[in-house]
């Protein structure tokens, strides 16, 4: 398997992991007097599964899709249904980040809508994540060659992933302590 490609299995497997967490913690977020101190928590997930993709996961695959899709047009049908699901997602993260924001003004009010975006989210998430996996990344292995990949190569972003690279960055480094405590309990 090429590299990019292992990469984005492992940002796929990583990110389920943080799913597993944030699903941890909405459990725990279920009512105002465990809110306070999960919201801090959920912000900082939220942080990560917006800034993370934004600047590699997500600018490496829209390469890839519109070579995909470009090159190989039986697979634009497929692209475009991950791009769709993609905005959804995004414009459901920046609605829980404002809700989460505002949580200092009506709390009651915060969590209930974030828990229940969150558990749409959650659900959402994890059908994107199954159907690239399932119908794109294949795809994706099946056409491309070294060429295809040599070109995606020179034209992605190099960064490390802040929560599961080498260098985690200070905000993540309890998120990620946890994530692995709630991956351990099972």
């Amino acid at each position: 398997m090429n590299a990019i490609m292992q990469q984005l299995n492992d940002d796929h497997r990583h990110m389920a992991k943080v799913l597993n967490y944030l699903n941890f913690r909405l459990r725990k977020a279920h009512d105002i007097e465990y809110a306070a101190p999960e919201l801090w928590m959920l912000l900082t997930v939220l942080d990560y599964i917006q800034v993370y993709p934004e600047r590699w996961y997500h600018p490496v695959e829209d390469l890839i899709f519109t070579r995909l899709a470009q090159y190989y047009p039986e697979c634009s049908l497929h692209v475009e249904v991950s791009e769709e699901e993609y905005e959804r997602l995004e414009s459901m993260t920046q609605a829980m980040l404002e809700l989460g924001n505002g949580f200092l003004e009506d709390k009651e009010q915060a969590i209930k809508s974030m828990r229940l975006i969150m558990l749409c989210y959650l659900n959402m998430q994890e059908k994107h994540m199954k159907r690239e996996n399932e119908h794109l990344y294949p795809l994706i292995e099946q056409h491309f060659g070294k060429d295809d990949w040599k070109a995606i190569a020179q034209a992605m972003p190099m960064i490390d992933d802040p929560l599961f690279g080498e260098a985690i960055k200070h905000n993540y480094e309890k998120v990620y302590q946890e994530i692995i405590a709630v991956e351990q309990v099972g």
